[in-house]
């Protein structure tokens, strides 16, 4: 019923266009300027592996074992992406005949990336009975991005004389970027780079050799692109016209965001199945910061039920204390997961405006 009520509206609005008298401005060997606001929409994202699982079946598919990501399953609500934000657009057309324009435009925007996924579980706390992990989630800002989108375009006007004239076009394009990383990240990178430890496989229990960390790699680089235009004019009066113009653009490049020289710090449970007499084994677990630490979770202190005198720096009497969720300024080792990876700047814009024709 839906489908068929749409189908229904775009034919009114087809039917009432088509009659609509040609009172558009003859544009012909003539120069137009336009400027244009609206949102610009980066489709791709790092989604969150926290949630994932991994299988281990007979040859029946029957399951014998499932693997499931250590860290709290409720990171999945949240991705690291190139935020929606405003794209603003000044245009220079040529009209090389009634139909077929050229245009020029360049267009700036500015938005968050975020958020950076990071999950710890902290040295000293203990899960409650039956569960092996408590991972706490923290979720950073990676920074701020400028794009500056330059795009040369070929336009094909179908109505020229038409009030509302619809139009399709291509082009390419030249995108500079620009990254600002947040405090966060900054922070998130020095600690990483002042921190030592080593992967921890969670399916053996063996950690590898314990080593320096390096914090966060950055790259932003500016990308060429190609791009696909459709959209509508309408004349309100001689010279002027009002637009509403969609476009997809595909860039060559992406962003990219490493912690220690990988997407992430820490290797995700796989999602997907596999039969048990032919899986090699499963790789997957965090890293354990033995030295140093990426964040201030909170401090050791004696339990409720420890005598006065408990020192918690003593390992003796470790047995007395327990990790409290109460930052105190200092950074906590543990087991950690960083999630960064790779954003392809491909993207939708769409965007009204108006346009003047000299």
């Amino acid at each position: 019923m839906v489908l068929r009520s749409v189908t229904r509206t775009i034919l009114v609005i087809l039917a009432v266009a088509v009659a609509l008298p040609a009172l558009a401005e003859d544009v012909e060997k003539r120069f137009r300027l336009s400027f244009s606001a609206g949102g610009f929409d980066t489709q791709d994202e790092v989604a969150s592996d926290s949630a994932n699982e991994f299988r281990l079946t007979d040859r029946d598919l029957v399951p014998i074992r499932v693997i499931r990501d250590p860290r709290d399953d409720s990171g999945v609500f949240g991705d690291l992406k190139i935020q929606p934000t405003t794209r603003f657009t000044f245009t220079g057309q040529y009209a090389i005949t009634k139909t077929l324009l050229i245009e020029a435009s360049v267009g700036y925007q500015k938005g968050d990336v975020g958020d950076i996924e990071v999950q710890a579980q902290f040295a000293g706390v203990r899960p409650p009975e039956e569960e092996q992990f408590v991972f706490q989630i923290f979720r950073l800002p990676a920074g701020e991005m400028e794009q500056v989108p330059l795009q040369l375009t070929a336009i094909n006007r179908f109505r020229p004389r038409a009030k509302l004239n619809p139009y399709l076009g291509a082009g390419v394009g030249y995108t500079l970027i620009g990254f600002d990383p947040s405090d966060e990240l900054n922070e998130l990178s020095v600690n990483m780079d002042n921190s030592i430890g080593g992967f921890s496989n969670g399916a053996t229990g063996a950690v590898d050799v314990i080593e320096n960390l390096t914090g966060a790699t950055v790259d932003a680089r500016d990308t060429f692109s190609i791009h696909l235009v459709g959209g509508a004019e309408y004349s309100i009066k001689p010279k002027w016209t009002l637009f509403l113009d969609y476009r997809y653009s595909w860039a060559s490049r992406s962003f990219s965001l490493q912690f220690n020289g990988q997407n992430s710090l820490g290797v995700s449970v796989p999602q997907g199945e596999e039969f048990l007499d032919e899986s090699l084994g499963v790789v997957f677990g965090p890293y354990v910061i033995a030295s140093g630490g990426l964040i201030d979770g909170g401090r050791i202190a004696p339990t409720s039920s420890a005598p006065p005198t408990t020192d918690c720096s003593d390992p003796a009497q470790a047995i007395n204390c327990e990790f409290v969720f109460d930052p105190d300024g200092e950074l906590d080792t543990g087991s950690y997961y960083v999630q960064g990876g790779d954003i392809d700047y491909d993207g939708a814009s769409l965007q009204i405006g108006v346009r003047y024709t000299f």
